[in-house]
């Protein structure tokens, strides 16, 4: 969020909802899938969650 925030700020790039999206559906993967031992989680179905 904050590197599109950036990026809209200081190179007047329009800011795109769904690349941040994106983004956000890969690194809470990441964080989580590291995080919790227990869990078994798939990408492909991590990343077919719509908001």
């Amino acid at each position: 969020m904050w590197r599109a925030r950036n990026q809209c700020l200081f190179s007047n790039e329009p800011i795109k909802i769904q690349s941040i999206l994106g983004e956000i559906k890969y690194y809470s993967f990441l964080w989580i899938s590291n995080r919790s031992r227990n869990l078994s989680l798939e990408w492909t179905k991590w990343k077919r969650f719509n908001v």
